[in-house]
This record gives structure tokens, sequence and C-alpha cells, in this order.
């Protein structure tokens, strides 16, 4: 994800320009999204264990098809294919250890104002 969203830096506050699709699991930008509307605001993090793919290029393949940010970020350096390939691959090593993918997620509630 660095070679196609290396714009996109770990801050305390959002980015001018950011694809909101990385903002969502970010507590702060939710929280400032929906503040006005809801009180009793409450977050939850877990993390899901996916061991679904044989072979690392499986990786980037779901990558492309489901995640947010790499959606995007394929089309953009569809034409650049050493970039092509320094996503696939940093996908496949980022998130591809031993057969297995950690994944982080948040769950937010809230009760309307």
């Amino acid at each position: 994800m660095r070679a196609s969203l290396d714009s996109v830096a770990e801050t305390s506050s959002l980015l001018q320009g950011t694809p909101q699709e990385l903002w969502w699991g970010r507590e702060d930008f939710i929280s400032e999204l929906v503040n006005d509307h809801v009180c009793d605001i409450r977050v939850q993090r877990g993390s899901l264990r996916a061991d679904r793919f044989d072979h690392p290029y499986r990786c980037p393949e779901y990558f492309q098809e489901y995640y947010g940010p790499a959606i995007n970020a394929y089309p953009n350096i569809g034409a650049d294919t050493e970039r092509v390939a320094e996503l696939d691959s940093e996908l496949s090593c980022e998130y591809f250890t031993d057969g297995v993918m950690e994944c982080e997620y948040l769950i937010l509630t809230a009760r309307k104002r």
C-alpha cells in the first residue's frame, strides 16, 4: 500500500485530498463526521484472521476486488507496470504471512440525538 498511497502519512489530523476510505478505521474521523447527529459513541476494535489464500498472489487479487483504497489505487497506477508489481509485492508481503492475513476492524455504535 505504501507504493501507491505514499502521500498518506500517519498524522493526528486528516490530510487534504486523502481518499475518505482510508480514514474509516480512525475513531477521530468517524466521530467528527457523526458527532453533531449522535451521542453515546462507543468503539470496539477487533481482528480477523483470514487463512483463505492458497498463494501470496491471491492476496493482491482480493484487495483489488474488495478493499476501497486498493480498488482506487490500481486504476491510478494501471499503466505503470513497475508500480503495479511493487504494490502487488507489498500487499503480499505486508498482509500475507505464512498463509495468513491479519485484518483489524473497527465497530462504532452510537445513539441518534
